[in-house]
């Protein structure tokens, strides 16, 4: 009996984090969404493509640590706040409320990364360069 509510104490804490690590993945991709925007906020589809297929040879320090500081941080910052709560006992809530955090914490943040990807596809008009893509220029 004991055992079997460990095993499944176990299961539920490796699904809680494999949750975790998608909220996190989600965040970051919100996060990269943005900070795409408005790093390159005047580039056409065509110029931001070639812009991010380009190696990294060359790109200056500085847009890598404003990448990360922009990107990466907040989005660990999120997860490690909401991984803190739910594991620790840092603020005593009932065990369903912790349950339900994760739940609700992916839930925000595949809403949030759903929100950027929709403004970034609205504001590049991605539907018409994939329309475009397939035809031979004129030019």
């Amino acid at each position: 009996m004991v055992k079997e509510r460990m095993d499944k104490t176990g299961i539920k804490r490796i699904i809680n984090c494999i949750l975790l690590f998608f909220s996190f993945i989600f965040s970051l991709l919100g996060f990269s969404i943005i900070w795409c925007l408005d790093t390159w906020e005047r580039l056409s589809t065509d110029e931001l493509i070639f812009e991010l297929t380009q190696p990294l040879q060359g790109t200056g320090s500085d847009m890598l640590v404003n990448f990360a500081v922009r990107c990466f941080v907040p989005a660990a910052l999120l997860t490690v706040l909401i991984t803190l709560v739910y594991f620790t006992d840092f603020i005593r809530i009932i065990k369903v409320v912790r349950e339900k955090l994760i739940i609700g914490f992916l839930g925000l943040s595949f809403i949030f990364a759903l929100i950027c990807v929709i403004i970034f596809w609205n504001r590049l008009d991605i539907t018409d360069y994939i329309k475009n893509s397939g035809e031979e220029s004129t030019f």
